[in-house]
């Protein structure tokens, strides 16, 4: 049985309206619908999320994309910096 993490999710504003970047988030790492749905609001609430420091293959990001808890046609969206 698999335990949920809670982190504290940081959006940091880029451009007003437009952008943030979260941090305190390791993508490949990361379980819990909470927090997924938490990421998915922000990409309701803006028009791009930045990731800094992320370490991803074609592979890992995939697999992060086709997760529970993400929203058909948005993990696309969903790219590491």
């Amino acid at each position: 049985r698999s335990r949920s993490h809670r982190i504290a999710l940081t959006f940091t504003p880029l451009y007003p309206l437009i952008a943030v970047e979260l941090s305190a988030v390791d993508l490949p790492q990361l379980h819990g619908k909470n927090v997924l749905v938490e990421i998915c609001k922000g990409m309701d609430d803006y028009a791009a999320l930045v990731f800094p420091n992320q370490t991803f293959t074609k592979q890992v990001q995939l697999a992060f994309a086709g997760r529970p808890g993400q929203q058909q046609g948005r993990g696309d969206a969903m790219l590491a910096g």
